[in-house]
């Protein structure tokens, strides 16, 4: 139990919410010692387990507000989905009526998609402590290697999801929100916005065939102009060139929506 109360005696140094960190500790430790063989007067815990066992009671501390699933999002980009590959060329109503039914029951499938990753193999990461060295040092090292393993987190997620929306037809939106959506509206915000540009651009260009310099200036002089940005100098060129990158994504979303693998 010595352990332990170390532990437990500097998370209530550190936090200004010390009577909450006081009952969430004798609450762990109440349960670790019922869990332990009768004539145990020592709780012998993993390194593992005493890292959960400290996210417990500063969470607690913290009082950190939970991340709620914000299904309007992912309902979002799944409608832009079928968006984009209504304008393909080898239009399906069968992957139309399999995109509506994923905006119809949105929910169901990502919680679905949730629970079969939940079942895939855990990867772990380690790091060592080496008592030998100073505590600064290696309170450095630790920040060194928390540093890198929000990349490799970061890096797993991506190669993950990109696979899966290779071999799932259709959930690339469910992949892209589970891996850097969700939590951050902000970006989701701004990925909708994205294809919102290129989509309209699209439409105007090559479905209502109107010309790039007539675009350019309709939209630069509506509502939508902060969207664009575009830099009207003494010609058109830079403009131009900025419709026609959101011209080719659009392209590009649409082809991913015929492969099934949008928007990757």
């Amino acid at each position: 139990m010595e352990m332990i109360n170390y532990v437990f005696d500097q998370i209530r140094e550190d936090s200004h919410a010390k009577k909450i960190v006081e009952a969430m500790s004798d609450r762990v430790k109440h349960i670790l010692a019922k869990a332990m063989p009768e004539g145990y007067d020592e709780i012998d815990i993993p390194e593992d387990e005493l890292i959960n066992a400290i996210i417990v009671v500063r969470r607690a501390a913290k009082k950190s507000k939970a991340i709620d699933v914000n299904y309007q999002i992912l309902k979002e980009m799944l409608l832009w989905q079928k968006r984009f590959y209504m304008q393909s060329d080898s239009f399906n109503v069968d992957k139309l009526l399999d995109y509506s039914r994923y905006i119809k029951n949105h929910e169901i499938v990502y919680q679905t998609i949730c629970e079969e990753l939940s079942k895939s193999d855990k990867f772990e990461f380690k790091h060592s402590i080496d008592l030998a060295k100073p505590l600064s040092v290696n309170i450095r090292n630790v920040e060194e290697y928390c540093d890198s393993l929000k990349i490799a987190v970061k890096a797993l997620y991506k190669m993950v999801v990109t696979e899966l929306a290779k071999d799932c037809k259709g959930l690339g939106p469910f992949f892209l929100f589970h891996a850097e959506i969700f939590g951050d509206d902000e970006l989701g915000s701004k990925t909708l916005t994205h294809w919102f540009a290129c989509h309209e651009a699209y439409i105007r260009h090559h479905v209502k065939g109107e010309k790039k310099t007539d675009i350019i200036r309709d939209l630069d002089a509506s509502p939508l102009k902060p969207l664009y940005g575009f830099n009207l100098g003494g010609d058109m060129s830079n403009a131009s060139a900025k419709l026609t990158t959101y011209i080719d994504e659009a392209k590009r979303l649409i082809a991913s929506a015929e492969h099934g693998t949008f928007p990757y």
